[in-house]
């Protein structure tokens, strides 16, 4: 089964912020914590589909903290990242190689 989340519609058309200190409500410590990791985990879902479209103005301490630090807290090991996320960003289709760098990058540093 295919599970999309979409960030704009599901999470706020604004995400900011690394922490919770930065945001409460919408930053990316809460995007993983509460969104990702859990879709990433759940063994019903064979792929998971991040839609970042209407989100993509969003900084790059989000993105970082998000997707190098699903590896860094050990949330979700780095061969179920591979497997199963699938990242979209039709208004910037460089986001996508930046999220896998930020994975890539915290994978080498564990």
């Amino acid at each position: 089964m295919n599970y999309e989340i979409n960030i704009a519609k599901d999470f706020t058309p604004y995400p900011m912020g690394r922490t919770r200190v930065d945001d409460p409500k919408y930053s990316g410590e809460v995007f993983r914590e509460e969104y990702l990791a859990p879709a990433l985990n759940n063994e019903l879902n064979d792929q998971v589909i991040v839609d970042a479209t209407d989100a993509s103005g969003t900084g790059s301490f989000f993105w970082e903290e998000v997707f190098g630090g699903l590896i860094r807290n050990g949330s979700v090991e780095y061969n179920i990242i591979k497997k199963k996320l699938r990242f979209v960003c039709k208004t910037n289709e460089d986001l996508e190689d930046r999220i896998w760098q930020y994975i890539e990058d915290a994978n080498k540093n564990k």
